[in-house]
């Protein structure tokens, strides 16, 4: 139940940041320079995404984790042996996409931001004038 809670915390916020953004960049010219910048940003998040889904880093001195931010496996020292801790390949398929997801989200917000911000400028101008 936790992990279908961390899923849904995780995916759906970062899905929804994605869709908004892309759908608000449909409505602007096509050769803006904010669009532009939301593929560049964006295809940037999947190269970060891919490249920290194997990335390793050691949560104990005995404990080692793989993959950021939720976890693909867990690697733990037991009597002088690592034994790891995977998922079934289905969840370690969702894991790997919601990191993915994650990671484009993030890339992309800074876009994010300054869509809301001109729709806001935008809407305060419409009501002054």
């Amino acid at each position: 139940m936790s992990a279908v809670l961390v899923f849904a915390l995780l995916l759906g916020p970062s899905i929804g940041v994605i869709c908004w953004t892309v759908r608000f960049a449909c409505q602007l010219d096509m050769r803006s320079r904010p669009r532009e910048l939301l593929a560049l940003l964006g295809f940037a998040g999947l190269v970060l995404g891919y490249s920290l889904a194997d990335s390793e880093y050691a949560a104990s001195n005995r404990t080692k984790v793989v993959g950021i931010p939720l976890p693909l496996a867990i690697f733990k020292l037991e009597s002088g042996n690592w034994v790891d801790y995977v998922y079934d390949p289905a969840v370690a398929y969702a894991v790997f996409g919601t990191n993915m997801t994650c990671w484009v989200a993030a890339a992309i917000s800074p876009v994010t931001v300054y869509f809301l911000w001109t729709r806001w400028r935008r809407a305060t101008v419409e009501r002054i004038s």
